[in-house]
Formats: C-alpha cells, structure tokens, sequence
C-alpha cells in the first residue's frame, strides 16, 4: 500500500470512448479554428471601414476617444453618429463645424445668385432690328419695278 498512496490507479480507457475523445478534440480545434478566421476577417473589415470614414472625417483623430465611448456604451450605433455626437460634445469642434458650414452654404449662394446674375443679364439683351432705311420689300422682277425701287432708296438716302 505505501506504493499506492504516491499514484494514481490506472484505469483502462475503452477504446471507443477514446477514439471519440480525440474526433471531438479535432471537431473543437477545427471550430476553433474556423472562429479565429471569421474574427479576423471580421476585424479587419471592421479596421477598413474605420480607415475609409477617417479620410472622409476632418476632425476624426481629434474626436477618436469619444467615438469610442459612444459606441461602447450604445449611444451611437454607426460611425457617423458617434462622430457628428462627439463633435457636438467639443465645443471648439462644434464652433469651427458650425462656421465652416455657413461659410460653405454662403459660397453656394453667392455662387447661385451670380448664376441668377448672368442668367438675367443674358435674358435682357434687345433683340437687334433691321437696319433703318433699308427696304425689306421683296424686289421686283421687271425693269420699271427695280428702277422705281432704286431711286426710291437714293431719294431716302438724300
């Protein structure tokens, strides 16, 4: 009995429950697996979207931290939301957003009122008329016609 105390008995394993041991082993290692794949390309879809909204967002690295906090804790539930928020939650931010914005809805009006501008302008330009003194008549076809018409247009000329 004192060599038992320091070991374990052995127990004989049955051979198919050791069989299924590994398969269910190999099934778990290839879920695993397949888990860390879909989380990666999931990440990185994820890291692609957040780098595609970056170059389009002027002040995001300013507002980063917050955009985080608020979609942590359900606030905002897209990028553009968490983004427009934490922007309203800066008060710097949210003054140059505001500026940049009416001076960017002046330019389009300036810019369509000058367009409105041209437009009239274009629209009051008379239309020429025929030039005094000319006869507009059509001409004759025999001799005494066309001399008649002829020192007509000599006598207005005088």
């Amino acid at each position: 009995m004192q060599g038992q105390q320091g070991q374990m008995p052995q127990q004989a394993v049955d051979p198919t429950v050791w069989a299924l041991q590994n398969e269910l082993n190999k099934v778990r290692g290839e879920v695993m697996g397949w888990k860390q794949q879909q989380e990666m390309m999931e990440n990185q879809s994820l890291l692609n979207e957040i780098n595609q909204f970056s170059l389009k967002a002027e002040h995001f690295e300013d507002v980063r931290p917050t955009m985080i906090q608020l979609l942590q804790s359900g606030v905002a539930q897209t990028l553009e939301d968490a983004y427009e928020k934490a922007i309203r939650l800066d008060p710097n931010l949210f003054e140059q957003m505001t500026k940049a914005q009416q001076a960017e809805v002046a330019a389009k009006q300036a810019k369509e009122q000058n367009r409105a501008a041209k437009a009239a302008r274009a629209a009051a330009v008379s239309v020429r008329s025929a030039t005094p003194g000319v006869n507009t008549a059509p001409k004759s076809s025999d001799r005494r016609a066309l001399l008649e018409e002829a020192f007509a247009e000599v006598e207005q000329r005088l």
